[in-house]
């Protein structure tokens, strides 16, 4: 009876309820609530992966830098601004323009934040699935 009800919950479970959630609570920052957004109704791989991609980048300019390497000699900052430049990569484009303004070490935390919550996001797909339950609908399916 027990496993019915849960397996009935998660039937029906949205994958957006964590960004949404971010996007709601009062305690998120304005930028927290804007990569949320933005995030919406992104695939579950795809939303990690490509968020991850953006954090990794940014943390090998962000170590260049630190270097004293000149954008213009960092392969890091090279390959963040072909992915930028890509037309195929409008979510992380509009990912960097949300934080485009900050520091590469503040940006680079914000990326981690957002590939954490998109990682927990898509590890529901495999919980649903361990139970049993019908497959919810999937964002971007």
């Amino acid at each position: 009876m027990e496993e019915t009800v849960i397996a009935a919950l998660l039937e029906t479970y949205d994958f957006d309820l964590p960004l949404l959630d971010v996007i709601e609570d009062p305690a998120s920052d304005e930028r927290q609530r804007k990569l949320a957004s933005i995030s919406l109704k992104q695939g579950l791989d795809g939303g990690y992966y490509e968020s991850r991609q953006l954090a990794d980048l940014t943390l090998g300019v962000a170590s260049d830098n630190d270097l004293g390497l000149d954008m213009l000699e960092s392969k890091a900052a090279q390959d963040l601004m072909e992915l930028i430049a890509c037309p195929a990569c409008h979510y992380q484009r509009s990912l960097h323009e949300a934080v485009a303004d900050l520091t590469f070490v503040e940006a680079l935390a914000y990326f981690r934040w957002l590939a954490d919550l998109m990682g927990n996001r898509a590890d529901m797909y495999r919980v649903i699935q361990a139970t049993g339950a019908a497959m919810p609908a999937l964002p971007n399916a």
